[in-house]
């Protein structure tokens, strides 16, 4: 559709009730980013094998992923306030996945969980492996495995997934 056949379609629409929809393929292309504190998270893990989260300078709130700006009191995070937070958390929630996006049936369920670290601010969502579902207890302790140095690409996914701590 030209730009200014959608400006005129636009232009009569005169309240939210006179919405309408078009069929058809729409030519937008954009690229998600990380942003400045994501890259340097991701970077963390694919160089050193290390999760770091940020702490809030005034409120102490810790955040992973780690985040430039304090989401209770908006204030900055300086890098210096960046630290290690482990490879360890504990199961905070799951969820045992049975089909896939066009629900399909999965010929293994995959599960989900969120690891916390030690702050309700510092979660991660991620896969979980080495897992029976049925074995799952909330609490439990998670570790994250890694995938091999070489092979690390500076994504989420260089985390292969959290497994149980033996006890």
């Amino acid at each position: 559709m030209e730009t200014r056949e959608m400006e005129r379609n636009i232009s009569r629409l005169a309240s939210n009730r006179d919405n309408r929809y078009e069929e058809g393929i729409l030519g937008i292309w954009n690229r998600y980013t990380v942003g400045i504190a994501g890259e340097r998270f991701l970077r963390h893990i694919k160089d050193e094998g290390k999760i770091y989260g940020s702490r809030c300078p005034k409120c102490k709130a810790l955040y992973l992923p780690a985040r430039m700006f304090c989401e209770m009191c908006f204030t900055e995070i300086p890098d210096e306030n960046w630290e290690e937070v482990g490879l360890s958390g504990k199961l905070y929630s799951f969820s045992v996945v049975y089909r896939d996006i066009n629900e399909k049936l999965l010929d293994k369920p995959v599960v989900v969980g969120i690891v916390e670290f030690g702050s309700p601010t510092a979660r991660l969502v991620h896969f979980l492996g080495e897992v029976e579902p049925n074995k799952l207890k909330i609490g439990a302790k998670f570790e994250a495995v890694l995938k091999d140095r070489s092979e690390r690409k500076g994504s989420i996914l260089d985390i292969k997934y959290f497994r149980p701590v033996a006890r």
